[in-house]
């Protein structure tokens, strides 16, 4: 994983865990050496977990967080439980 100093770029890719749905990016912010962004509170709303992950640019290369292990194994995202 890249330092905060690398990284050029960093994006919030997130959506509903209902297939029919396309992915939301967002750009998110640089502020005093952390990236931050948020997901609106009305997406939330929704009986459907929350999946996103991250993709994370520098001068060199990309890379996505948390991905997948070296062998392609595990979950390439996080989930955030739906509450309604």
């Amino acid at each position: 994983m890249k330092t905060p100093a690398e990284i050029a770029s960093a994006r919030l890719v997130y959506r509903r865990v209902d297939q029919s749905q396309r992915y939301v990016t967002t750009e998110m912010r640089s502020q005093g050496g952390n990236f931050e962004a948020s997901i609106p509170a009305e997406y939330t709303d929704t009986p459907f977990a929350i999946q996103y992950y991250f993709e994370i640019g520098s001068l060199t290369e990309a890379q996505l967080y948390p991905g997948l292990k070296e062998d392609f194994r595990g979950q390439p995202y996080f989930v955030v439980e739906g509450h309604s």
